[in-house]
């Protein structure tokens, strides 16, 4: 059958749940991971984010987006939610805990979106550091992984009481699933009907933020770092980014199946358990810790898995 893996944060006690055979999403999936490790950024201000829509303005973008029609005049026939103040409106909107509660709401008028797209950025906001990994443990854990194969300085005496005192095997520890909820943005939009409209969504887990600067993948456990300048031609020769680096060193189990044909050691990842950030490289190093850039020997064994 192979082997089958998942990629765990350990400080969050989560998972992305299992993806199968190593070779089905190592070339694929690993992009979330780094859209994860971003430490720092800062969304856009809620303006320049969740527009506004002014009452007789046509919306024009470009092709693919959506167009709004010009508004129509107010009905006479308001409603009485319409009526209320807008700080008993705020009220109402704090009690919906669901992001596509709050969105259904505030699309239904123009009104409702003036009020709501601040709730809608609030949830963005908290999503976005819900979801962040930046300096957490992180590893892939191979069903086959059995705890005398695990490295010391993955968990603590407590720790191993946890993770490895009710289950046989790391891989059948009861994770909490991230997206178990079944929320998933890019089917709502689909089912919305608007998905090929929007040229903005590209995958589930586009960027919301976008960096000017290069930046740099660094290894919080042991002071390395990976700089983007180096990736760039592996980038443009094979989609490698730093999701793809991360991927192909945190792999650990006691059994080397992986369904692809590199015959080195990725089973027993280098920084398995290690944490990790990604930020700017003109803030990467300005702190006093020495740091050792290890991009040259990490992207050789990376080219390697994906060439092999």
């Amino acid at each position: 059958m192979g082997q089958y893996w998942k990629v765990v944060n350990l400080d969050k006690s989560v998972t992305y749940g299992g993806w199968g055979k190593l070779g089905e999403f190592l070339f694929s999936l690993p992009g979330c991971i780094a859209n994860s490790l971003y430490g720092g950024f800062k969304l856009p201000e809620l303006d320049a984010m969740i527009l506004s829509f002014k009452p007789g303005k046509l919306k024009i973008g470009m092709r693919y987006v959506l167009i709004l029609p010009e508004t129509a005049a107010r009905s006479p026939q308001e409603t009485t939610l319409l009526n209320l103040p807008v700080d008993v409106l705020h009220e109402i909107y704090s009690h919906v805990d669901s992001f596509v509660g709050v969105v259904c709401l505030s699309a239904t008028c123009q009104v409702l979106w003036d009020v709501g797209r601040r709730s809608i950025y609030r949830q963005i906001a908290a999503a976005a550091a819900k979801y962040s990994w930046a300096g957490d443990r992180i590893v892939c854990i191979g069903d086959y992984l059995e705890h005398e194969d695990i490295p010391d300085h993955i968990f603590t005496s407590e720790e191993k009481t946890k993770f490895l005192g009710s289950t046989d095997r790391l891989y059948s520890y009861p994770f909490d699933q991230i997206g178990s909820d079944g929320f998933s943005l890019l089917q709502f939009w689909i089912h919305c009907g608007v998905a090929e409209r929007l040229s903005c969504i590209r995958s589930e887990n586009a960027d919301a933020v976008t960096t000017p600067n290069l930046l740099i993948l660094r290894n919080l456990s042991r002071h390395q770092y990976v700089p983007e300048s180096a990736l760039l031609h592996l980038q443009a020769e094979c989609g490698i980014g730093f999701g793809e680096v991360v991927m192909s060193r945190i792999c650990l189990s006691s059994d080397p199946s992986a369904s692809i044909a590199y015959r080195g050691e990725i089973h027993r990842g280098a920084w398995a358990g290690d944490r990790f950030d990604v930020v700017e490289d003109s803030e990467a190093l300005r702190e006093d810790t020495a740091w050792l850039d290890v991009g040259e020997e990490v992207l050789k064994e990376v080219e390697a898995i994906w060439k092999a």
